[in-house]
């Protein structure tokens, strides 16, 4: 049947007809079609009787939700009959043509395509707090809303006790393919590449510049103003820079095995010193009654250049001849090759030969005093 006044866009109706007594009001319950009354808004029901519309709240009312009362008492064999208008709520949906602004939160099950530009003044989390934001300037802060830079994390105190700012794993285990970390930044001295600081910025600890010098504990070339270590790139080579803050009995570098510290490298006010373990705490079979001058006899300086250095002609030793009268002076093997057949070159510290030249001396000496006697 048509529906008087403007007609709903979303709902369905239910229709009950019931035959009335005389001086009946009330209507409830099964109706001539055996369908109980049900209503679930008393504004969404339209009353007829003998097909003429009721009007609402003058002609009857509708409150319970199962019954409909008159006002006044109808006739034998009225018909009286009521439309009732299911509700349901519409999603407050954007327009899929015109796009809109969501007011609240919304979760995404599925995968969010995005075809146009996406744009935020920033992503929050559920808390009271800014989890990730994306400024104008494209600048993300993770732990902060002012992001300094194209990447900024922060950490604030307790929030990450004993947890990383951040970590970066590849788990990749293909050989040849697993690769951590990239940074490049920068190609001069000028330029910041790599800095690891403190947690204020009032100290830095680790620096790698453009030019690809490496500073630790220091930002610029150590000095007698400097404290630090460096490597500082040049024309022609990367050279490493010490600097202790100490002008007596400064430890610059100190060296260790298994057995404990077997070497350092000093300075003190004008000098530098390279020092070998010595301590007569380590050692044991202490001997000074040997022949030192008939092993020094077999030695066999000589006068040669390098083949790398054809024009430069310099006094040494032969490692492996050196090698078997003084053995602990040179490093390596004669003819030693790796499991490729490359050489590798013997080695010599000429100054392990000092002993054997002051014990020489000193039996020189003796023979020249016998003598002179």
């Amino acid at each position: 049947m048509p529906y008087l006044g403007k007609s709903p866009q979303n709902g369905v109706r239910q229709r009950y007809v019931y035959v009335a007594t005389s001086g009946q009001t009330s209507f409830s319950g099964n109706d001539e079609s055996g369908i109980s009354l049900t209503y679930p808004d008393g504004a969404y029901i339209d009353v007829y009787q003998n097909g003429v519309l009721l009007k609402p709240g003058t002609d009857y009312t509708s409150t319970t939700g199962t019954t409909v009362v008159l006002a006044t008492g109808a006739s034998t064999n009225d018909v009286v009959e009521m439309i009732v208008y299911d509700i349901f709520s519409v999603g407050d949906a954007v327009s899929a043509a015109s796009g809109g602004t969501f007011g609240g939160n919304v979760a995404m099950a599925g995968t969010l395509n995005v075809t146009g530009a996406f744009t935020s003044p920033g992503i929050d989390d559920n808390a009271d707090a800014t989890a990730i934001t994306i400024d104008s300037s494209e600048r993300v802060g993770i732990g902060t809303t002012s992001p300094v830079a194209l990447l900024t994390m922060v950490a604030a105190d307790g929030v990450m006790a004993d947890q990383y700012v951040a970590k970066f794993t590849n788990s990749e285990a293909t050989a040849g393919q697993n690769y951590g970390v990239f940074v490049a930044g920068g190609s001069t001295s000028a330029d910041e590449s790599f800095s690891v600081r403190k947690f204020d910025s009032s100290a830095t600890y680790f620096k790698v510049r453009g030019d690809g010098s490496t500073f630790f504990n220091c930002t610029s070339a150590p000095s007698a103003s400097v404290v630090g270590s460096a490597f500082i790139k040049n024309d022609h080579d990367s050279q490493l820079q010490l600097s202790g803050s100490l002008t007596t009995g400064n430890n610059i570098v100190e060296f260790y095995n298994p057995n404990g510290r077997v070497g350092s490298i000093t300075t003190n006010g004008s000098a530098t010193a390279y020092n070998t373990s010595s301590d007569y705490r380590l050692k044991e079979n202490v001997t000074y009654d040997w022949d030192a001058t008939t092993r020094l006899k077999q030695l066999k300086p000589a006068r040669f250049n390098f083949i790398a250095d054809p024009d430069t002609t310099v006094d040494g030793f032969l490692a492996h001849e050196a090698q078997t009268v003084c053995p602990e002076s040179v490093s390596g093997s004669k003819d030693e090759v790796d499991a490729d057949g490359n050489p590798i070159m013997q080695g010599i510290d000429q100054s392990k030969i000092v002993p054997l030249l002051v014990k020489t001396i000193l039996e020189l000496e003796a023979r020249i005093t016998a003598l002179e006697a």
